[in-house]
């Protein structure tokens, strides 16, 4: 007996995005594989995002509901409430500002069809547009991580944006609901607990358009929010990221965004955490040397070593895209 098609039901948390919501629907509403709803959760905006899902989605075949907040709780408390009104068997989850590609949804769905419960979470590459226009196509998520994802996601979010990821209904419910309280790494902390209770299926393709420091509202652009997130997430899997080797890496992070803040002598100690966690790392290494530099002189480091690795990703899908084009897939 077959695999039943996957019923996908579709949270978009949104606050103070009334401009840009209608775009994500519409690449709901564009796909070529069809969610049976979609799940709008206005978290307390105070701009017209009612009418903007409205007028995108008008002339819908796809049932469409707003679900409102009183007050903003935040993204973690919007995708809850979208969560527990989802009927579907999977749940996919796509941001605000985020645009996913025409077979988002096939691809999903041919994943579920083909490896039947083996896993609970799909999820796939996604490229980055910049604030300038411009696409990132050296993202680090794109590519399958070839190791456990339960170890890998000890050391680095390795499945990335929610937008890129469906996880089937049951899973949801026996992890729990998403973390409310954490600042950041909101993404990562789920897809933690997911590894502790199911399998991960990653599809080594782009299907969505991750927005990069959109209008200054991503956690992602607030240093003081991302340092939050990440202690938290640090404390709370401790045990977890530490079985998987993953505390330096954890530090090195840490050490980055307080450079960001900038709290400099907080920098250092992460630095030289991570340090005594892999002595070996020559990047942390020259890392905790330069915090002692200046932040200048920090920052000319770190963007070298990230045009350095982009160039390495560079080559690395470059060589990837002609073993595929060649059919070779070993």
């Amino acid at each position: 007996m077959g695999q039943a098609p996957p019923r996908f039901s579709v949270v978009i948390p949104v606050y103070q995005r009334a401009h840009v919501v209608g775009r994500a629907l519409r690449s709901v509403l564009a796909q070529t594989w069809l969610p049976v709803e979609i799940l709008v959760v206005d978290d307390g905006s105070t701009d017209a995002v009612e009418a903007a899902v409205h007028k995108a989605t008008a002339e819908a075949s796809v049932p469409t509901r707003v679900l409102r907040h009183d007050t903003n709780r935040g993204a973690n408390a919007a995708r809850n409430t979208g969560i527990e009104a989802a009927s579907g068997s999977w749940v996919s989850f796509l941001d605000s500002d985020d645009v996913w590609h025409r077979n988002r949804l096939a691809r999903h769905a041919e994943a579920i069809q083909a490896i039947g419960d083996r896993a609970g979470v799909i999820y796939s590459a996604f490229e980055i547009v910049r604030t300038d226009g411009s696409i990132d196509d050296t993202s680090p998520y794109q590519s399958c991580v070839r190791e456990p994802v339960s170890v890998a996601l000890g050391r680095r979010n390795v499945v990335g944006t929610f937008s890129t990821a469906s996880v089937r209904a049951d899973v949801l419910r026996r992890v729990g609901p998403l973390d409310e309280s954490l600042s950041s790494c909101q993404d990562w902390d789920l897809w933690i607990r997911c590894a502790q209770c199911t399998s991960f299926h990653c599809i080594d393709e782009k299907l969505v358009t991750y927005t990069a420091g959109y209008a200054g509202r991503r956690i992602t652009a607030r240093p003081d929010r991302v340092r939050e997130g990440h202690e938290a997430l640090l404390n709370k899997h401790r045990v977890f990221i530490r079985a998987a080797g993953g505390e330096g890496h954890l530090f090195h992070r840490l050490g980055d965004v307080c450079m960001r803040e900038p709290d400099v002598k907080a920098a250092r100690r992460y630095f030289g955490r991570a340090v005594r966690e892999n002595p070996r790392c020559v990047r942390w290494w020259l890392k905790w040397l330069a915090s002692w530099c200046g932040v200048r002189t920090f920052r000319r480091l770190r963007n070298a070593l990230r045009r350095l690795r982009r160039t390495r990703l560079g080559d690395l899908n470059a060589t990837a895209d002609a073993r595929l084009q060649a059919g070779d897939t070993s």
